[in-house]
């Protein structure tokens, strides 16, 4: 079901929230630990970067400027990557304090969700983490808690039902959700992962099927929407992050990874740690939402 076109060597420690931007043809993804923005042009091949003023975890759109919503570390801000500018929207009083920001996504309203980590537990204890969701007019709002760490966030196509997965916890679940107010109902269990295998950042295909990157497991899993695996694509890697579909007809699937906390003889034998690797599926993805903002409605 896939045929693997490209390896972008790119050796990220931790590459991250890889989006596809149809205005520059480009896929983006973030390296949180290296201070990384990456840029790769599907049609020349080139990949650039730029330095960012704190870890970047997550990223969204925006319609009509050339900022970005940047989920740093320690908060919400409009960033901008060729001045380096930055301008704090939100800085919730639990981040910095053991607990950074980690995976986002824009629903298919324009809203923002992101959710927090435990990222050092004698500071932060675990499952003291957040889910927040930042409305089009800026308000943010915390939607759970006791999370670990916070992953692959994604919809249904019509973005009636929200997946949800704490990576330590090897779960995901889903909930119904109010499109036109992004209320959740009660969660309900979708998948689990067993062994070494953690579900990390995710994404929806145009059948509703979810792609889980499974960080330690060395695969994307592709899911139906009961929660039963259907395919899965097996990576030369074992921690991939992410995913996103990109290219003019959504059939390629970019799919990030980490080099982070392998030791040198795991490392010898994956050269590959850290690449992002771009794929030819036979199913496309659905389409993907910019933020919607003040200032940024097209």
């Amino acid at each position: 079901m896939a045929e693997l076109i490209a390896v972008v060597p790119v050796s990220n420690q931790l590459g991250e929230g890889v989006l596809w931007n149809p205005a520059d043809g480009c896929f983006w993804w973030t390296d949180i630990l290296c201070k990384r923005l990456y840029r790769h042009e599907l049609a020349s091949g080139r990949t650039g970067w730029v330095e960012t003023p704190h870890r970047l975890c997550a990223f969204a759109f925006l319609e009509r400027t050339g900022r970005i919503l940047a989920a740093f570390d320690t908060g919400l801000a409009y960033f901008e990557p060729d001045t380096g500018a930055v301008e704090w929207l939100h800085r919730p009083a639990e981040l910095g304090h053991g607990m950074r920001l980690n995976d986002g996504r824009v629903d298919r309203q324009g809203r923002f969700w992101v959710g927090s980590m435990c990222e050092d537990t004698h500071v932060a204890p675990f499952g003291s983490a957040s889910l927040y969701r930042l409305d089009s007019d800026l308000s943010l709002t915390a939607v759970l808690s006791g999370v670990g760490i916070s992953n692959g966030i994604c919809w249904s196509v019509d973005g009636t039902r929200f997946h949800f997965a704490d990576s330590p916890r090897q779960t995901i679940t889903v909930f119904d959700c109010d499109p036109a107010s992004g209320a959740l109902g009660p969660a309900r269990p979708f998948a689990e992962t067993t062994g070494d295998a953690f579900p990390d950042g995710a994404i929806i295909d145009s059948q509703d099927h979810m792609w889980s990157a499974q960080w330690g497991g060395g695969r994307v899993v592709r899911y139906d929407p009961s929660g039963a695996i259907r395919d899965e694509i097996v990576v030369p890697v074992s921690q991939p992050t992410c995913a996103a579909f990109g290219g003019e007809q959504l059939d390629l699937l970019c799919i990030t990874s980490a080099s982070d906390g392998l030791s040198t003889d795991v490392l010898d034998g994956q050269p590959q740690a850290g690449h992002a690797f771009i794929y030819r599926v036979d199913v496309p993805g659905a389409h993907e939402y910019g933020f919607l903002g003040p200032g940024t409605e097209m």
